[in-house]
């Protein structure tokens, strides 16, 4: 996931490495908790959900997937990039009609260089938001867009600083009510963003920088209004990288405390259902890379819960998706050698378990998001090595 975070976003805009947000820049992490988060799933559930390749979309040249929000088994978005030759990266945006994948109407173009969308979160069919970055004039500014069931058009989010700024999850609790989160460089620091959209206007809010010189939110989840939960890393101030959790209840974002496991942590999504919350990423010791999850159950504190490591080299989370209390998904890759595969796992019978999941390529394969609507019920998408370029990438349960 940092890998791929750092492709997403230093890539493109060469950010510095710990300004780099979610996925893109390169940060995976692991999911939700298990028996000790109270969320057990039945073996039954896992054993009949099979995942297979869905036929999606492309432009000439090498296209990703960063992020896929479902409103339903017959409506989906999933948000990326694309790039051709030596041109700048252009955002990328396909829906899902319940039988077709197919481009969307490009979003507008925002900047002169890289456009890049992150994340997406559909409130309903005809309501969603995604969100990224693009480069305009040597500095990288946030990208916003909303998409009324037909076209999508910027909604011009404020940019808390004049160098670095980008948004990396989106969450809408509603058609009229979403939070984006994200960073900023300011002076040698980097901050972490959070702005709340209205249904007509963005707002920039104040959130704890914890890390000091540096503190990044990767991405957020809210069951409401007023209760969102935003994920990322944080600077310890000496040499390590720590988990942040940050929470918000209407009025104000406030640290909540979470373990860390090693010397780079980072959570890269959450996903919240009424009381409980499960954060995935990855974990970074001694160049040894694997899959960081943690969970949360009202009431009590955020726990790392055990996870699967099948690939020899790395293992990482770049998405996770909750459709109950009882019943989560969380996806990434795994890297044994040159060869680097989709990961999904899945909670079941009180442990997560590696679900098997297709790898269209013997090179690359990796997912970036998923969105499951219920139980057995999901979409995710990524990207997959095809030749010279790479394709965008979708993987279902529907």
């Amino acid at each position: 996931m940092l890998a791929d975070v750092i492709a997403r976003i230093s890539q493109p805009l060469r950010f510095p490495v710990r300004a780099l947000p979610w996925r893109l820049a390169g940060c995976c992490a692991a999911l939700c908790a298990l028996a000790a988060a109270g969320l057990p799933v039945a073996q039954a559930q896992a054993a009949t959900v099979t995942w297979s390749i869905a036929t999606s979309a492309n432009r000439a040249g090498t296209n990703t997937l960063s992020s896929v929000s479902c409103a339903s088994a017959t409506s989906c978005m999933a948000v990326g990039f694309s790039v051709q030759g030596s041109a700048a990266s252009r955002a990328l945006a396909e829906s899902w009609n319940g039988k077709t994948w197919s481009l969307t109407k490009a979003p507008p173009v925002a900047g002169d260089e890289d456009d890049i969308l992150t994340g997406v979160s559909c409130a309903s069919a005809t309501q969603c938001m995604a969100v990224g970055y693009y480069g305009d004039s040597g500095a990288t500014q946030i990208l916003a867009e909303s998409w009324n069931g037909k076209t999508w058009s910027l909604t011009g989010p404020p940019n808390p600083s004049s160098t670095y700024d980008a948004l990396n999850g989106v969450s809408c609790a509603g058609v009229k009510s979403c939070m984006a989160v994200g960073f900023a460089n300011i002076g040698s620091n980097t901050v972490s963003v959070t702005e709340s959209w209205n249904g007509s206007s963005w707002k920039v809010l104040t959130s704890p920088n914890p890390g000091g010189s540096y503190t990044l939110f990767g991405g957020v989840s809210c069951t409401s209004t007023t209760s969102c939960v935003a994920v990322g890393s944080q600077f310890d101030g000496v040499s390590e990288d720590l988990t942040l959790v940050e929470s918000w209840n209407g009025s104000t974002w406030s640290v909540v405390p979470s373990p860390s496991t090693g010397a780079m942590n980072f959570l890269a999504g959450v996903s919240c259902v009424s009381t409980r919350c499960v954060a995935a990423g990855e974990v970074t010791t001694a160049d040894l890379t694997t899959t960081l999850i943690e969970t949360w159950k009202k009431g009590g504190s955020w726990k790392v819960a055990d996870s699967t490591n099948p690939g020899s080299t790395s293992d990482e989370f770049n998405g996770v998706s909750c459709a109950s209390t009882t019943s989560c998904v969380v996806v990434g890759a795994d890297t044994s050698g040159a060869v680097t595969d989709t990961l999904i796992e899945t909670l079941s019978g009180g442990s997560w378990h590696v679900t098997t999941s297709p790898d269209p390529s013997t090179s690359y394969s990796s997912l970036g998001g998923v969105s499951c609507v219920a139980v057995g019920s999901c979409a995710a998408a990524g990207t997959y090595q095809k030749n010279v370029n790479r394709e965008t990438l979708i993987e279902s349960t529907f």
